[in-house]
């Protein structure tokens, strides 16, 4: 129960759609890998579903090129985590679509070009054999929207 507690609190301000909400599921995320840090165990450990899930809500926070921002220093965050040793924090496909649709929605001018480098960084990775990370169909569409 406690595993899903925080992950349900994450999913639910990520879908409320209310002012603040992906700043505070980014705090129940960041108190997830401080606590699992500091030895909580397993049952608090921080997993890609949990950051997709804070990226999704700051796709759909509305707050333009700073939301779109915020996505990318998660991925790096993300990145990090995994480099360090994580296996169960690691960007996939979902992660990077998280990301382009952030720039998709930010109205940004920059959007179509940050959308682009993405996904040639996706490209990069999916040809260097990194596994779990493949341009898909909702990549494609997304960048369309950019």
């Amino acid at each position: 129960l406690i595993f899903f507690l925080p992950l349900a609190v994450i999913q639910a301000l990520a879908k409320s759609g209310e002012d603040g909400a992906a700043a505070r599921a980014e705090r129940v995320l960041q108190n997830m890998v401080n606590r699992h840090r500091m030895g909580g165990g397993d049952d608090i450990k921080p997993t890609t579903i949990n950051f997709n899930t804070v990226l999704d809500a700051w796709a759909k926070s509305g707050g333009g090129r700073a939301a779109a921002e915020r996505a990318e220093e998660i991925l790096e965050w993300m990145d990090r985590l995994n480099k360090a040793g994580n296996d169960d924090v690691r960007p996939d496909t979902i992660t990077f679509n998280a990301v382009l649709d952030s720039w998709a929605r930010s109205g940004d001018r920059r959007a179509p070009h940050r959308a682009e480098q993405i996904l040639h960084h996706m490209e990069d990775l999916h040809q260097s054999g990194y596994g779990g990370v493949k341009p898909d169909t909702y990549t494609y569409n997304t960048m369309i929207n950019s």
